[in-house]
């Protein structure tokens, strides 16, 4: 990540962080949420990003959160969360 494109965007349960856009900052956000449901295997099997605000202060995000089950395969639950430009 660039210092000069970087901004602080924070989530209504996580701590803030600093990324370079809003999806940089969900995945960021997914990341800590599947690791807090399901530990160290925790991971994001998808994200997709859902409605944001014209004026780019907040956006939704998707994502499947879980844990490895086989091959190919997660075993987990969806999660939504809001992005909040600062």
């Amino acid at each position: 990540m660039g210092a000069m494109n970087s901004k602080y965007y924070h989530a209504d349960d996580h701590r803030p962080v600093t990324a370079e856009s809003y999806h940089d900052a969900a995945e960021i956000f997914a990341q800590r949420k599947a690791r807090r449901l399901f530990g160290r295997r925790g991971q994001v099997a998808a994200l997709q990003a859902g409605a944001y605000a014209q004026d780019g202060s907040c956006a939704e995000y998707q994502a499947f959160v879980g844990y490895p089950s086989g091959l190919r395969e997660t075993t987990g639950r969806n999660v939504h969360f809001t992005i909040y430009y600062r």
